[in-house]
Formats: structure tokens, C-alpha cells, sequence
């Protein structure tokens, strides 16, 4: 399964491109641009992908940009749903997370 960054050429992007000064907040704005241009970063996808169980969380951690946040991700979007969609996020199955458990 492919997983993949979606970036859409909008003037505030062109412009994060053209200065280099302004390039590293462009994972950002690709990141709160998700609902209102359909971007995507690799590890919203990755995200996605774990949630859609299509892929493992194991291999989305692995495949991740950075790991270490990938999991806080993980675990943010599993306090907010209240939904374990990543099973053994800390690498023991039925492990509690915050009152959550995995299975």
C-alpha cells in the first residue's frame, strides 16, 4: 500500500517555496490544510492507513517520518476518538493507555 504527501500549488505554498527562509513551515501548512485544500502529509496518511486498517501500526511507525510523534499522534487521535484504532501502541497487546486498552 502506497502511502502519500499531498501538496496543492496555492499561492501561500508557492510562496513558502520560493523563500528559503519560510520552507520549513511548509509541512505545517500542508498539515492544517488538509480540510480546506485536501492536502495531506505522509504520516496523516500513514495515520489514515492505521485507522482504516489497511495497514499495521507497527509498519505505519516504521515507515514514519518521525516515530517518536507518530505514536503521540497516535495516541491523540485515540484520547480524542476514545476508539483504540492502533493496536499494541506501546508494543504489548491489551496494554491501558490513559483508561484505554488496546486489543
Amino acid at each position: 500500500m502506497a502511502a502519500v504527501e499531498i501538496l496543492i500549488a496555492t499561492g501561500t505554498a508557492r510562496d513558502m517555496i520560493r523563500d528559503a527562509g519560510r520552507v520549513g513551515e511548509l509541512r505545517d501548512y500542508i498539515r492544517d490544510s488538509r480540510e480546506q485544500y485536501g492536502m495531506q502529509t505522509f504520516d496523516q496518511h500513514l495515520m489514515d492507513l492505521v485507522a482504516d486498517e489497511v495497514v499495521t501500526y507497527e509498519t505505519a511507525a516504521a515507515a514514519s517520518s518521525n516515530p517518536a510523534d507518530f505514536e503521540l499522534q497516535v495516541r491523540t487521535l485515540r484520547r480524542r476518538s476514545r476508539v483504540a484504532t492502533a493496536p499494541d501502541v506501546d508494543g504489548v497487546a491489551g496494554s491501558r493507555v490513559e483508561g484505554l486498552t488496546t486489543e
